[in-house]
């Protein structure tokens, strides 16, 4: 029996390595193309290692081109990080606010935040930058500031 549950240990292992070599995979084919002259992406069968290197003008051609790549990055730095913080901040504030402070219906509103839930959360995100951008002229960067924080998931995980 032991040498039986051994065995099936090792079938679980080689399959679960055989599934993460399938997933690692694309990342590879994504670097080695990453490195190859654009002619060479396409053939066939593939080069997972290039004939023919062409890294440092392709990385090149990314991170200073004509559509500079790191301001792109740094973007999404600058709004992932500023959400993040105005999130757990109005979520903490919100989940206080349900917890702690007895109010008049009180649990009906907190019922009403509930029951958004079965709302997905790209319909009133959708909602709220088309509110954002064409009524009240805000950027969309604006937008996804100001709509990105207000989540019933984060208030309700605080």
């Amino acid at each position: 029996m032991k040498s039986q549950h051994a065995w099936s240990k090792y079938v679980v292992t080689v399959c679960m390595f055989s599934i993460g070599i399938l997933f690692i995979l694309p990342f590879v084919w994504m670097l080695s193309t990453s490195l190859k002259v654009d002619a060479d992406v396409f053939n066939y069968p593939i080069e997972w290692i290039p004939k023919r290197w062409h890294a440092i003008e392709n990385y090149k051609e990314v991170w200073l081109g004509d559509h500079p790549f790191w301001i792109y990055y740094l973007n999404t730095i600058f709004v992932s990080v500023l959400t993040t913080i105005l999130s757990c901040l109005v979520s903490a504030l919100a989940a206080y606010g349900f917890s702690k402070v007895n109010f008049p219906a009180g649990k009906w509103l907190f019922l009403i935040v509930l029951a958004t839930y079965m709302i997905p959360q790209s319909s009133p995100f959708w909602f709220l930058n088309l509110l954002c951008t064409e009524c009240l002229a805000y950027s969309i960067l604006e937008s996804d500031l100001f709509c990105s924080p207000v989540s019933v998931f984060s208030a309700y995980l605080c």
